[in-house]
């Protein structure tokens, strides 16, 4: 009688791009994170990391801001116009300024170098966490942390759904793209697209922002924990219309909201 047991896969391997013009940064990166079982691909260039996004399914993007050919913030914007792949900027440009237009730029995090190769794993973790999540249909369990005294408002679980209609748009949690009324289609990052489900969950009431940083796997002690604000701020951008109308509104010592009548399509 042959055994039918199946030994278990294990999942496959991530793919991650470092894009650096230093070979020594990439040389120990890539020896640092193929130990964690992660494949690499390596680019010296903006353009030779752009052509190998054109050709290879990517997971996630670490990316320098000082490249010989352009400059990183403008690099992230032009993969955002077509790609949604997490992007996780490691830079010597330091202030808070750089960290601001990173993320406006489309980065899902910004790291400063001299960088902890323990912090950058845990980041790159983070980001992939939020990623998967944002992809997959699924309830979050009904003890996922949230803020104490955010109880009220935490949303307890994701809505499966095919489409969501709210004002002039069309939302497709499958494709992470929302189509305004007039047909123009506008791409979501991991991230927004994350939010947008969250606030979609927990319609016309506030989620806490502290809620969010934990369903974002953010540090509320870290300097990124005010990444939140800054997602919510690029979402609510996309958002607006030509009558420039704030869906997503700031409700006082509560959080954030999706004020509008939302109609799903399961």
């Amino acid at each position: 009688m042959s055994n039918t047991n199946t030994l278990p896969q294990n999942p496959p391997k991530k793919t991650l791009l470092i894009i650096d013009d230093e070979s020594g940064i990439r040389q120990l990166l890539s020896i640092f994170l193929r130990r964690y079982q992660f494949n690499i691909l390596e680019a010296e260039t903006g353009q030779a990391g752009l052509d190998l996004i054109k050709t290879n399914p990517i997971d996630l993007i670490i990316l320098d801001l000082m490249l010989p050919d352009i400059y990183g913030i403008d690099l992230c914007k032009k993969i955002r116009k077509n790609f949604s792949i997490p992007i996780l900027i490691l830079t010597a440009a330091q202030g808070e300024l750089n960290t601001v237009l990173g993320f406006e730029a489309g980065a899902d995090d910004y790291l400063e170098k001299p960088f902890s190769t323990q912090v950058l794993l845990s980041r790159i973790q983070a980001i992939l966490r939020r990623s998967d999540l944002s992809q997959a249909p699924r309830t979050l369990p009904q003890n996922t942390p949230t803020h104490p005294q955010a109880q009220q408002e935490a949303p307890s679980s994701f809505t499966h759904f095919k489409k969501a209609y709210f004002g002039p748009w069309t939302y497709d949690p499958l494709e992470k793209t929302l189509i305004y009324q007039t047909g123009r289609k506008v791409l979501l990052t991991q991230n927004e697209s994350l939010l947008l489900n969250i606030l979609l969950s927990h319609p016309n009431e506030a989620v806490d922002r502290e809620t969010l940083m934990h369903l974002f796997n953010l540090d509320t002690n870290d300097i990124e924990s005010r990444a939140v604000d800054v997602q919510t701020s690029r979402l609510r951008n996309k958002l607006k219309d030509r009558t420039d109308t704030n869906l997503i509104q700031s409700i006082r010592n509560k959080g954030y909201a999706l004020l509008c009548p939302i109609r799903f399509e399961r």
